[in-house]
């Protein structure tokens, strides 16, 4: 307003009367806008106390959860499951093996029918949940594969497979890879295979990305090739870690899985009302 008049002119009557009037309606605003936001706090404020119930200092109460005592600090960080209520994680530090040649593990173990037989157990498992399990973890319930009343898991009950036997299933097809000859001998690579290893890998990275691990990899003095009297820098991967007990998650797997559920999965059909999910590949 003041270039109008040039910068150093005096302002005139009528624009004295414009800003005034402007800046009266300004003020009446400003508490109009503070109790609109005060009713947003609020509201959250409220919707937050019915879903949490504070225990003690520091420390929430997920309604969601039946078993507060639980597992706790693992609900209080991660995505909904209802596991978190039924398996004892039991967070217990745990030394990696980081070697190269060792295979005391099974899991290191050259191609066998053992050998895929331990791999495989993760490859196949399928589960049931509730729709209220798939709607908390963010999932919806009207797009997911109810399991038939024939299965025996009730009228609420949706398949579903762990996370982390999928990214498992995921490492033993590139398992597989690495011994091409012993499992696909002169095959050649289709393109739907070099799609699901391109699929693995990438769910493997953003699953590392995800859980962004901090845990320090040190460097100690070591013999060059493990031999001679020349020491050089090399990482040490027996990393400490705080693991979940993985052991207590593979009992509850084996007590809790569909019995023969990969053949059950051939013969589900899609019921007259089913709603359609967007194709993910």
């Amino acid at each position: 307003m003041y270039a109008e008049h040039g910068r150093f002119n005096r302002p005139q009557k009528k624009d004295i009367l414009e800003t005034t009037t402007c800046r009266k309606v300004h003020r009446n605003t400003v508490p109009w806008t503070l109790t609109l936001l005060n009713a947003i706090f609020a509201a959250l404020t409220i919707y937050l106390s019915l879903r949490y119930e504070p225990r003690c200092p520091g420390e929430l109460s997920d309604k969601r959860y039946h078993n507060a005592g639980l597992n706790p600090a693992l609900k209080a960080t991660s995505i909904y499951s209802p596991l978190f209520d039924e398996i004892d994680l039991s967070l217990q530090p745990h030394k990696l093996d980081g070697s190269f040649k060792n295979t005391s593990s099974i899991f290191r173990q050259a191609p066998s029918p053992e050998v895929d037989a331990a791999w495989d157990f993760f490859s196949g498992s399928i589960f049931t949940t509730t729709s209220f399990a798939l709607a908390e973890s963010q999932k919806r319930p009207e797009t997911a594969v109810k399991a038939p009343e024939s299965w025996g898991r009730g009228d609420d009950a949706y398949i579903f497979q762990l996370d982390v036997f999928h990214q498992i299933h995921c490492l033993n097809w590139l398992r597989k890879d690495l011994n091409w000859e012993y499992y696909w001998g002169d095959e050649r690579p289709s393109q739907w295979w070099l799609d699901h290893r391109a699929h693995c890998i990438h769910i493997l990275l953003q699953t590392l990305m995800c859980h962004a691990d901090l845990d320090i990899v040190p460097y100690n003095w070591v013999p060059r090739h493990g031999q001679g009297p020349e020491l050089v820098p090399d990482p040490d991967f027996n990393v400490v870690k705080m693991c979940r007990n993985f052991e207590a998650v593979v009992a509850w797997a084996e007590t809790n899985q569909v019995e023969d559920a990969q053949e059950k999965r051939k013969h589900l059909k899609a019921p007259i009302d089913a709603v359609a999910s967007e194709w993910p590949y």
